[in-house]
């Protein structure tokens, strides 16, 4: 389950993931707003999910970045839109969302039963909602992972509200989530190729790894190539960057802020990475093929928009084609 922030170029992402890929993903995209000025473009957001989506492929919201006193008008928006489109809408719930969502929600899921994903860490809510287990999917989410002792505290709390949980093998899935990309490349040296851990791979299999506690597999879930947190967007114009899984870390590479280069410095980025035994190649991802295209000098270097999409494409098939084939992400 990748949670990916409602932006441009995670949407791009999107749309290029191989059918066989999305057939076995059920991403969960946090609607945010466009500014810090405005709130959620309703129509927006959902024509996006219709356009990237296929719709018959279910496909979980989360409006927990929008404020909660405006939330149960823009649920209403947003759950109209999507039967408009036919859209496959699974709603994100919290244990600390308002009544007025959560009596909202309940009619939501009597008429649509698709169910929820209850992104918390009780089960006091689902007689709230009038479902039983097996309707919910549970993701025991950890956010940001900033170091090893972060991952070591969040197996150990994990089990503690798993143990606490009732009937644990009666979810309709159990979903491990968390991120440790960090919330900016501020401290990684320019043209200073750098690993990066991937420690929500290390947070699912030290709970994978405890076979007691689930049914099946637990699923895995992350950000992708974005820090966890939702920060309030503001105008910037990074250097260009490439953020690229690999097996257990990311390999990172930016150019500088301040190069006559500009934006051009992404042809040699992308040119070291492609040289490096770790790269996928044109056959893994559509952000492998613009890598590749960029380093041939058949497109352009591209923006900050490009840049995120081609690494969230990249680490959508990677991580999805480790999981189906070695069963690790």
């Amino acid at each position: 389950m990748p949670i990916l922030k409602g932006k441009g170029g995670e949407f791009e992402a999107l749309a290029h993931m191989a059918r066989s890929t999305a057939s076995s993903v059920t991403p969960l995209i946090e609607a945010v707003p466009k500014s810090s000025a405005t709130e959620l473009d309703v129509s927006w957001f959902v024509r996006e999910i219709r356009t990237v989506w296929p719709l018959s492929e279910m496909v979980v919201i989360d409006l927990c970045h929008l404020g909660a006193a405006g939330q149960p008008a823009l649920w209403e928006e947003v759950l109209s839109e999507a039967r408009h489109y036919q859209a496959k809408v699974v709603p994100a719930v919290h244990f600390d969302d308002e009544a007025s969502v959560v009596e909202l929600l309940a009619r939501a899921l009597a008429v649509d039963r698709r169910g929820c994903c209850l992104r918390v860490d009780a089960a006091d809510l689902l007689a709230d909602l009038r479902i039983e287990p097996d309707e919910a999917d549970l993701v025991l989410d950890f956010g940001a992972l900033s170091d090893d002792q972060t991952v070591s505290h969040a197996i150990e709390r994990a089990i503690e509200h798993l143990e606490r949980l009732p009937r644990l093998e009666r979810w309709r899935s159990v979903v491990v989530a968390g991120g440790a990309f960090p919330e900016n490349l501020s401290k990684v040296d320019s043209w200073s190729l750098t690993s990066l851990p991937r420690r929500e791979a290390d947070l699912w299999a030290g709970l994978a790894s405890r076979k007691s506690f689930f049914r099946q597999q637990p699923i895995f879930g992350d950000y992708g190539v974005a820090y966890p947190p939702h920060t309030r967007p503001v105008r910037a114009n990074p250097p260009p960057n490439i953020r690229y899984a690999v097996d257990g870390h990311w390999m990172v590479l930016r150019g500088r802020k301040n190069d006559p280069r500009g934006n051009e410095q992404y042809r040699e980025i992308c040119r070291v990475m492609s040289q490096l035994p770790d790269f996928g190649g044109a056959g893994l991802s559509w952000g492998d093929v613009c890598i590749a295209k960029v380093v041939a000098n058949e497109i352009g270097p591209g923006n900050p928009k490009k840049w995120r999409a081609y690494g969230t494409s990249h680490h959508l098939e990677y991580v999805t084609s480790r999981l189906a084939s070695l069963g690790a992400p």
